[in-house]
């Protein structure tokens, strides 16, 4: 398996990979939301065996619905759609976030699906399952996975914290789904867009330090940060927080 083809088993390749889909759909801005097609995106030249693909994002307002996934297959094109209830902009964009990042691991899902599926059996396949809606999240199921994501709880009740919530059944890949959307939410490179390596390496020394309030210091420069990047990046507070302690012993390390 070469490097590039590690995004199906590997989410700190596919999050690098595919995050430039992500960032050109923008998700928190309505006013500049795009369709993207695969085809022009460079890094992902290596994927040529799907034909032709392109996703957008439809804005409606929608009563006990927040978001759904719709893939629809023309003769040349497969189309994606990331709906989102248009309410949602209103209330918080941590939750827009959220609830694009979901609908877009749906996308994942179809795109693993549809590099390891012959031509023929995607035709079968697409008639059987992929011909319309591929995900629903309602409200009540919604507020459940905030919850759930925001406190870092695997709850097997919760539909949208398996895996078998997004796997196709033809996908082939061992991609752990959760990590996956964690990832797209706030990776280890988003959060570098703040902690650069400049802050990297000051809170190195600092944390090495043999000073308890340097050492403090260190840390409450890095919770500073943190809270900066998921400000910024509309990210749940709780959730930045264990991605990038996750990421501390990197930093200290690298030194």
């Amino acid at each position: 398996m070469t490097n590039k083809l590690r995004y199906r088993d590997d989410v700190e390749t596919a999050v690098k990979l595919f995050r430039p889909v992500l960032r050109h759909l923008n998700l928190r801005e309505p006013e500049h939301q795009q369709t993207v097609y695969l085809a022009d995106e460079e890094q992902l030249d290596f994927i040529d065996e799907i034909g032709n693909v392109c996703i957008s994002v439809l804005l409606t307002e929608l009563k006990n619905i927040s978001a759904a996934f719709l893939q629809k297959k023309t003769e040349n094109w497969n189309v994606c759609y990331i709906v989102i209830d248009a309410n949602l902009y209103k209330e918080s964009l941590c939750d827009v976030k959220m609830a694009g990042v979901h609908e877009f691991c749906h996308f994942m899902a179809l795109i693993y699906a549809l590099s390891k599926t012959s031509i023929s059996r995607q035709n079968e396949y697409f008639e059987r399952r992929l011909s319309n809606k591929l995900d629903e999240l309602t409200k009540n199921s919604f507020n459940n996975f905030i919850i759930a994501m925001s406190n870092d709880l695997k709850i097997d009740s919760i539909d949208e914290l398996t895996n078998d919530h997004y796997q196709l059944g033809i996908d082939n890949t061992s991609i752990d789904y959760i990590e996956l959307l964690k990832g797209f939410l706030f990776s280890k490179e988003l959060f570098e867009e703040y902690f650069n390596d400049v802050e990297q390496h000051n809170f190195s020394v600092m944390w090495k330090s043999e000073n308890k309030d340097t050492r403090t210091a260190a840390a409450l420069r890095y919770k500073e940060v943190i809270d900066e990047a998921a400000k910024n990046k509309s990210v749940n507070q709780k959730l930045a927080e264990r991605q990038a302690y996750k990421w501390a012993m990197d930093y200290i390390q690298a030194e």
